[in-house]
């Protein structure tokens, strides 16, 4: 949270509301802290000192018996605060923001927002691989660029060269050798994503007034390639990248057994227990490094899964 790019063929991304607040690890909000969540009906909701970030340029509307309206203000990305958050009113969720000394008191649509990050950036420029949190909940802070990116090698690449963290990387390459070994051929299409990349990405995929559907992309910030430890991968057909076709392809069952085996994770896995929000992305692996895949596994996959059973006890 995931996110995706469109290759070689349309696919219909759409947009559901992001349930937003500081959530624990299984992306859940905290009980007791403000949160955005979708509930039906026109009642304002009060929020306590609720920060968001605008990502986008957008109108202040004032409300009215009519609905929302569009003033001649506008305004630029920055940092807001939020007294109150309407839920469905005409299709969308809306904040209400008010700043006294820029003269602000309106309202704006909720899903040209993001969380506001609160985590500190290393001085070394790296997150810790397989601690990071990002999600339908927690935000990457907007400048964040792992410092060890490195291009992955064209002969594992297909479509475009991408890069990768260092470690996430030489690992990629050895799932690599290993499908290969066993028959099947797994490239990447799709690495590392800047947050501006992102954000050009996320508006040009939603759809307007469909606030119940976003399901396959996210929000600036919110996604896992940012991380740079992230890869969608496809075979030897590229027709099939970032495709659902894909899931049936003899690398699709081979990963979903053995790249755990190599330090990666199918973040958004048909599987998993634990709800992450964004649709089963059969081609998006993330790697967070051999040592923490048997907690993982114990997390999000019930104990009765075949890779569960494998990891019982280590």
């Amino acid at each position: 949270m995931r996110s995706r790019m469109i290759f070689l063929g349309a696919f219909a991304l759409v947009v559901v509301v992001m349930v937003i607040a500081a959530a624990s690890q299984t992306g859940s909000p905290q009980s007791g802290e403000a949160s955005l969540s979708a509930k039906s009906g026109h009642t304002p909701e009060a929020v306590p000192r609720l920060k968001r970030h605008l990502f986008a340029r957008t109108a202040l509307y004032t409300r009215s018996a009519n609905g929302m309206q569009a003033t001649a203000r506008s305004l630029e990305e920055q940092t807001l605060d939020v007294t109150t958050v309407l839920s469905n009113m005409g299709g969308y969720d809306w904040l209400r923001i008010v700043n006294t000394a820029k003269g602000i008191d309106g309202w704006i649509m909720e899903h040209l927002t993001s969380a506001v990050p609160d985590m500190k950036i290393p001085k070394n420029g790296l997150l810790p691989i397989g601690q990071e949190r990002v999600d339908r909940y927690a935000a990457l802070p907007h400048d964040y660029k792992p410092a060890d990116l490195v291009n992955l090698d064209m002969q594992y690449c297909r479509i475009r060269q991408i890069q990768m963290r260092r470690e996430a990387a030489e690992a990629f390459v050895r799932l690599h050798r290993a499908a290969k070994a066993a028959g099947v051929s797994i490239y990447g299409f799709s690495g590392y994503r800047a947050y501006e990349t992102q954000r050009q990405l996320y508006l040009n995929r939603i759809t307007i007034g469909e606030r119940h559907r976003q399901r396959y992309v996210a929000r600036p910030g919110h996604t896992e390639h940012q991380l740079g430890t992230v890869v969608d991968v496809v075979g030897p057909d590229i027709r099939h990248a970032a495709m659902h076709s894909f899931d049936t392809t003899p690398e699709a069952r081979w990963l979903r057994t053995n790249c755990y085996e190599h330090g990666f994770v199918l973040s958004y896995g048909a599987d998993n227990r634990i709800p992450t929000g964004y649709g089963y992305e059969s081609w998006h692996i993330r790697y967070i490094g051999k040592t923490a895949i048997p907690a993982w596994v114990r997390t999000y996959l019930d104990p009765g899964h075949e890779v569960a059973r494998r990891y019982a006890g280590r």
